[in-house]
């Protein structure tokens, strides 16, 4: 993934600019896209060396339990996992919440299972978290690995 720097134009027609990590500038343009930015410029930046933890998105706590609670629900009762990222996107009231999840989706419907879809978020999930996630697919109960993530999560909430 390289880093773009990207400038554009938002739902309401007000320029916007920033960096963003993407695999190419289509892929960028769908990711902000998802956002409400039409890209106009968009051009990689090489050896960017800023830390990619710094521009992670920070979820709280009491959000990821919500998010893998309602996934693992919906994965356990047999809905596809890209519509369950789907339903549960739109249940999400957090903005960087579903921005995560909005990306999430888009590298899963590009073929990344959802353990290297998560990674891709930088820093926004931890690598117990996505080892779980990917022993889950590992071993094909996806759902069930979910639901203790969440019972994990859960505990750590209430244990603080």
């Amino acid at each position: 993934m390289e880093k773009y720097f990207w400038k554009g134009l938002d739902k309401f027609g007000k320029r916007k600019r920033g960096f963003t990590l993407a695999r190419s500038k289509e892929h960028l343009s769908s990711l902000l896209l998802n956002d409400g930015i039409a890209v106009l410029k968009a051009s990689p930046r090489k050896g960017f060396t800023f830390s990619l933890a710094f521009f992670s998105e920070r979820i709280k706590l009491e959000q990821k339990v919500f998010f893998f609670s309602q996934l693992s629900v919906l994965v356990e009762s047999g809905v596809e996992l890209l519509k369950a990222l789907k339903v549960v996107c739109r249940q999400v009231k957090s903005k960087k919440l579903k921005r995560v999840t909005l990306r999430i989706i888009n590298d899963v419907a590009s073929g990344d299972s959802l353990s290297v879809a998560m990674q891709k978020q930088d820093g926004t999930f931890s690598p117990f978290v996505i080892h779980m996630v990917r022993a889950g697919e590992g071993t094909g109960i996806l759902g069930s690995a979910l639901k203790n993530l969440s019972d994990y999560l859960n505990d750590r909430l209430i244990f603080r």
